[in-house]
């Protein structure tokens, strides 16, 4: 008898050393140490529940989730009550992206505890992983009725609202999560998104500086606020933000735009023309950035290089009727910059006819295209149509073309 006993003291020594050396490599990451160890311990049937649930836990982290699974199933067959084990398999089943066996292990667990915020915070991720938000805001609220002055139940209840589209809720929890913890960054960033929605531009502006204020180091902040300012075409300000940004990554397509035409509004062209193409060399195919890349060579005076690209931005499929006409403007001028006249004529007769309250400066531009063609007949007829209708520097040359009009068609009708 004493001798099963002193065997019965060794076994047990060697299973405390060997859980404290699983708890060890655990705290450290360790995670091949810990199932060796591990499965040591459950091989020899004197592995505890928590023991079962590192190793499985260890497994899950090194992305072998069926060995981790089957080391649960195990564990929960040797401790059929235990909710560690089942709480453990609901998360590893959803690392798994197992979402509806983790969300029906998760249900079993809250029938038994309703209010357990360890259960209702892995319940709300499955339900956002599955974008089922109704659900996903069941459960916040829950987390809410236990703990309501919880600035990060609030915030996660804002983002949650932002999903079902509900932007007024989200507001309410956002200014909660901030009232209840005034240094919480991200929810006055949300703040500030919500107030861009509602075109409050001022009140935007205001939450953004303050996460800006506490975490001075978040380029994710100077985006935001780069963006607002861009929105409401406040060029000269969104500039250093968009400046800062882009030193972090310039790989971002949307940076470079904005940044560019940031540059044009404040006819740094040669700038803009360079961010143009690095977004033109990430997305050749965003009828946008072709369009302000082709401008930019406009105001470079590279007409032929405007021309190819504004060309190319109407070749690619357009949103809506008004972008087609903003491209055709485009062209209108540029064709004729280009010496493209008998384009030029097309286009600039098409804009006369979209915006005829502007016709007298396509109707110029036609006139001098014919002129230039040695048309003298038709560029006269729409000379006609303009006299004393353009500002005065117009009108000389306008004058000075039907001069020498005038005379070609004198001398033309004198030799019939």
């Amino acid at each position: 008898m004493t001798r099963i006993i002193f065997i019965l003291i060794v076994l047990n020594s060697v299973a405390f050393a060997q859980t404290d050396s699983l708890n060890y490599y655990f705290i450290n990451y360790d995670y091949d140490n810990i199932t060796r160890i591990g499965e040591k311990l459950i091989s020899t049937n004197i592995a505890t529940e928590k023991d079962f649930i590192k190793t499985a836990q260890a497994y899950s982290a090194n992305f072998q989730y069926k060995k981790a699974l089957d080391i649960l199933h195990i564990a929960q067959n040797k401790y059929t009550t235990n909710n560690s084990i089942k709480y453990a398999k609901a998360t590893i089943l959803y690392k798994n992206n197992r979402l509806n066996s983790s969300a029906k292990a998760i249900e079993t667990l809250l029938k038994l505890d309703s209010l357990n915020k360890k259960y209702l915070l892995l319940a709300m991720k499955i339900s956002n992983a599955q974008k089922n938000y109704k659900k996903s805001i069941k459960y916040n609220k829950l987390l809410l009725l236990s703990d309501s002055t919880n600035s990060v139940f609030n915030y996660l209840a804002g983002k949650t609202s932002v999903k079902l589209k509900n932007n007024e809720k989200a507001l309410q929890y956002f200014e909660k999560a901030v009232s209840y913890d005034t240094t919480y960054s991200n929810a006055y960033k949300w703040l500030g998104k919500i107030y861009d929605a509602f075109r409050d531009w001022d009140t935007s502006l205001y939450y953004t500086n303050k996460a800006i204020e506490i975490e001075p180091d978040n380029i994710s902040y100077y985006t935001q606020r780069a963006n607002t300012n861009y929105d409401r075409t406040h060029y000269y300000r969104a500039l250093p933000d968009f400046e800062k940004v882009w030193q972090t990554d310039t790989t971002s397509s949307k940076i470079s735009f904005k940044l560019g035409v940031c540059y044009l509004q404040i006819k740094k062209y040669d700038l803009a023309n360079k961010l143009f193409l690095k977004s033109y060399s990430i997305d050749s195919t965003n009828y946008k950035i072709n369009q302000y890349l082709g401008m930019s060579y406009h105001h470079l005076k590279q007409y032929d290089k405007a021309v190819h690209f504004i060309e190319k931005a109407q070749q690619i499929i357009q949103p809506d009727k008004n972008i087609v006409i903003i491209l055709q403007s485009h062209l209108a001028i540029n064709y004729f910059e280009n010496k493209q006249y008998k384009k030029a004529i097309e286009y600039n007769k098409i804009m006369s006819k979209y915006r005829p309250q502007s016709a007298s400066w396509y109707f110029y531009f036609v006139a001098e295209s014919y002129f230039a063609l040695n048309d003298f007949r038709n560029a006269k007829n729409y000379y006609d149509k303009i006299t004393l209708t353009l500002p005065t520097e117009y009108q000389e040359t306008i004058n000075a073309h039907l001069i020498v009009i005038n005379e070609h068609l004198f001398f033309k009708q004198g030799k019939k």
